[in-house]
């Protein structure tokens, strides 16, 4: 709730004592003497950094502030509260948002006055360069660590774990048991297995995706063997790169099965894509997961019947099919 009566506060910060620094009592001292108020709120961090705000007192004075009890800031100087001008921006909307002030008593810094305000806006637009700056850098140390085959993601892919080498680094090393799984689906895929079946295959005999049904675990199964990384490559966008790591199947193979992977999907888009039933590439089986497509024949007296059909049956001879449903 908020309060009625908002009280003015005082915030101080000294990460180590100096000769030439000022202490924490002199910078509550230069705060007092501008504040409207004889007893403000006192928040302390000594012993604290300036580059993040993972302080104790700091936290504790923007708790008041939400709560809605305090109306002004004061700081000896605006690096007490942050050096980092990103995170004193969040800071300030922070503030801005509950209505409570700011003043910096030795750069006569206060945004109540228009100057303050605009000084705020010049502030702001310098935090979003360096937010866009920090993000750039990012982007290239990314890009130069795939050129070098780093492989970056906070999880590791299937058939493979991480490790940290005694560089303190991670690297993927290759995973005794699911790294089966994944040659697996290459070969089954690659010898003319569907990509169900494939599915099915490794459900059963691995574990794998157990909370997945047949039509979700295919599309895992189909994203898996799309990944460039089994064949040793790691890829930003559409460039890929040599990795560092251990490659699961030749690049032979995995070319085969994207190949295959790739004439399957303008067969569909040819099959399902200029269909007039509206449901089709929508109804998969419920027994064997293969997809429904619209098949029509003409009765004896000539009329046209359409049905929805499994796409594993109306491919397949009598003799082919082993369901009974």
């Amino acid at each position: 709730r908020l309060y009625t009566m908002r009280q003015e506060a005082i915030y101080a910060r000294q990460s180590v004592d100096k000769k030439d620094s000022v202490s924490i009592e002199a910078q509550i001292e230069q705060c007092r003497a501008l504040a409207k108020t004889q007893e403000p709120l006192v928040f302390q961090d000594k012993g604290f950094s300036g580059k993040n705000t993972e302080r104790p007192d700091l936290k504790r004075l923007f708790e008041a502030i939400r709560a809605g009890r305090i109306s002004t800031v004061y700081v000896y100087k605006l690096d007490r509260i942050s050096r980092n001008i990103v995170d004193f921006n969040q800071l300030y909307q922070t503030m801005e948002a509950y209505g409570t002030e700011f003043v910096s008593v030795n750069e006569k810094f206060d945004t109540s006055s228009v100057m303050g305000r605009a000084m705020m806006q010049i502030i702001a637009v310098f935090a979003q360069m360096e937010r866009e700056n920090i993000k750039s850098r990012m982007m290239m140390g990314k890009h130069a660590g795939l050129k070098e085959g780093r492989y970056f993601s906070s999880r590791a892919p299937i058939g493979y774990q991480w490790q940290i080498q005694p560089n303190g680094k991670l690297a993927l090393i290759v995973d005794p048991y699911t790294s089966k799984a994944v040659r697996d689906m290459f070969r089954l895929y690659a010898s003319g297995k569907s990509e169900s079946a494939v599915a099915g295959y490794v459900q059963e005999k691995y574990g794998l995706f157990p909370s997945l049904d047949r039509h979700s675990a295919v599309g895992r199964i189909s994203r898996i063997m799309r990944n460039p990384v089994y064949m040793g490559k790691v890829r930003m966008k559409d460039q890929c790169y040599d990795g560092q790591h251990e490659s699961l199947v030749e690049q032979e193979l995995w070319q085969t099965v994207n190949e295959r992977l790739s004439q399957n999907l303008q067969v569909f888009k040819r099959s399902y894509g200029e269909s007039d039933g509206l449901l089709c590439g929508l109804l998969f089986c419920g027994d064997c997961g293969a997809r429904m497509a619209i098949r029509s024949w003409k009765k004896k007296n000539g009329e046209k019947v359409k049905k929805y059909m499994c796409y594993s049956i109306s491919r397949a001879t009598p003799a082919m099919i082993r369901s009974e449903n």
